[in-house]
């Protein structure tokens, strides 16, 4: 309603409505964003879309006043949000917060380009991205003109006294949000899916128990990948996306059971609470499960879409991690590969994770990625590499631990989102060593690091690993062969070469992989349901 009000005020021809921590910038090229305005905003054009770029600066308590290599060197936080817009006021007929709903002219659209960018400097940090482009300055001409007048005015405010940044009002504002978010449990039902529409919803009856009559719900979703169809090049071209369609209960608990409906028919889920983690300790890997077959979609229906194990990137592992998340015990959690360990400089990761988030607005510790090999190598049986890892110049994205209490939706190599709107995701200080198959460091491209697999007792645990490895194979320890996994990676290759193609590994590289080795096949029933939605 203000946001409606404030545009009919507008004198300008020209108008946009942001918060106080966003600002419109065009990319390096264009002088400004009043001119870069102008020229897009051509007949037929109502409107501007601009891509949201979160960015952070470094605050420093001490100082009252800017940090200037901050401000002209800005973070990139690895995250995303929706867009804003810039708008002829003339042409608005109602505007929402990040879109336009409807124009006064029937001919005028809004014009997505990517000559721009929102940059949104969000309170609470974030996950640094040093591989996303930077082809933006908050100034950019006269930087130091800027700046000077921005102190003046602070200190023509102020006068002589200008006062410290203090967030303490921001973070008990922020308290008091968490307290009222999630003031009752809420039902999450975890979906694979074409891309929904904003108003698309599940018809959802929730059984209390004592309660004769169910309880009528629409719940709505979104993609736990935040974007749909993904942005990212593989898993642009497939249909089947992962999504969570989440509702507030009306009752604290006693549900029976969910019954959704999905056109003709009806679909009995089972319900399972999750409570707060307390055990103290940390669980990564929970446990091996197999990931069946996908069944095939109802006749009537079979032929509208693709089938589902052809058309989900590598089996929606951000459906499978969610879920793995809501079955860890421990007060702490992590999702990391099979050839991932996460070390800090001293001590042990335990108690790093204690000290780091117990009772502090800290929910996930960040570890940057560090490609490793070893000398001798792992795959011999003696395992003595594992003492001396060797540095490559080579990075990679990071991985984190987590408070498991505190997780909304987890991303593989970030946090989306915090039940508790108050927690952030902080620089761990320690590495995340990356033992990936084929790397090999060469002389030029190693470096020195101070990181190591086992700070203390290193010898100790070589022998651990070898008594565990003989108990295993009752001491004939096979030698390591890599025909399974170049095997997948030729049929990957393959795919590769195909335009437009999910990379749906887990289905398409079956027949391949049948032929390398006997496999079991799991044959549970009842895990994924086909409907129409």
């Amino acid at each position: 309603m203000a946001a409606n009000i404030c545009v009919l005020e507008m004198k300008t021809s020209i108008g946009t409505i942001v918060d106080f921590d966003e600002i419109m910038v065009p990319k390096l090229g264009f002088p400004s964003i009043f001119n870069y305005s102008k020229q897009n905003l051509i007949e037929n054009t109502g409107a501007l879309e601009f891509e949201m770029a979160r960015i952070q600066l470094d605050l420093n308590s001490k100082n009252t006043l800017f940090e200037r290599k901050s401000i002209q060197n800005p973070k990139l936080i690895d995250s995303s949000g929706p867009c804003k817009l810039i708008f002829k006021t003339s042409a608005v007929g109602v505007i929402l917060t990040h879109s336009i709903r409807k124009y006064i002219g029937k001919t005028d659209k809004t014009r997505v380009i990517n000559d721009e960018l929102m940059l949104h400097y969000r309170y609470s940090g974030g996950t640094e991205n040093e591989n996303k482009s930077r082809d933006f300055s908050i100034f950019l001409t006269d930087f130091d003109g800027h700046m000077r007048m921005m102190e003046r005015v602070i200190e023509d405010v102020f006068g002589e006294t200008v006062p410290v940044f203090n967030p303490e009002i921001i973070i008990e504002l922020n308290k008091c949000i968490n307290e009222i978010r999630y003031p009752v449990p809420r039902l999450r039902i975890f979906t694979l899916n074409g891309c929904i529409k904003k108003n698309d919803s599940l018809s959802v009856d929730v059984h209390y128990e004592g309660i004769p009559k169910p309880t009528r719900m629409k719940v709505h979703g979104e993609s736990l990948a935040g974007d749909c169809p993904s942005k990212y090049g593989p898993a642009k071209p497939c249909f089947y996306v992962a999504h969570s369609f989440f509702a507030d209960l009306v009752s604290p608990g006693g549900i029976t059971r969910i019954i959704i409906h999905l056109g003709r028919r009806k679909v009995n889920l089972s319900v399972k609470e999750v409570n707060k983690r307390l055990e103290n300790g940390i669980t990564g890997l929970i446990e091996l499960r197999s990931w069946p077959k996908f069944p095939s979609l109802p006749a009537n229906i079979a032929d509208k879409y693709p089938k589902v194990d052809d058309s989900v990137f590598i089996f929606s592992y951000f459906l499978a991690m969610n879920i793995c998340i809501l079955d860890i015990k421990t007060k702490f959690g992590t999702v990391a590969d099979f050839d991932e360990v996460m070390v800090p400089r001293n001590g042990t990761l335990i108690e790093l994770a204690n000290e780091q988030m117990t009772d502090t607005n800290v929910g996930a510790l960040s570890f940057g990625n560090n490609y490793v090999a070893m000398e001798p190598s792992i795959y011999s049986s003696n395992f003595s590499g594992v003492l001396s890892p060797i540095f490559s110049k080579k990075g990679g994205p990071s991985k984190y631990v987590f408070n498991a209490s505190v997780i909304d939706i987890a991303e593989v190599h970030l946090i989306r989102s915090f039940i508790n709107r108050t927690k952030i995701t902080k620089n761990s200080g320690g590495a995340l060593l990356h033992l990936r198959f084929g790397t090999i460091a060469e002389e030029k491209d190693r470096v020195d690091k101070d990181f190591q697999f086992f700070p203390d007792n290193g010898p100790n645990h070589v022998s651990n690993m070898q008594d565990t490895a003989n108990s295993i194979f009752n001491g004939s320890i096979p030698i390591f062969s890599s025909r399974l996994i170049d095997g997948v990676n030729e049929c990957v290759q393959k795919i590769r070469k195909k335009a437009n193609t999910c990379r749906s590994t887990g289905g398409m590289c079956r027949e391949h992989m049948d032929q390398l080795e006997e496999w079991v096949y799991d044959t549970t029933e009842g895990i994924f349901l086909a409907g129409e939605l």
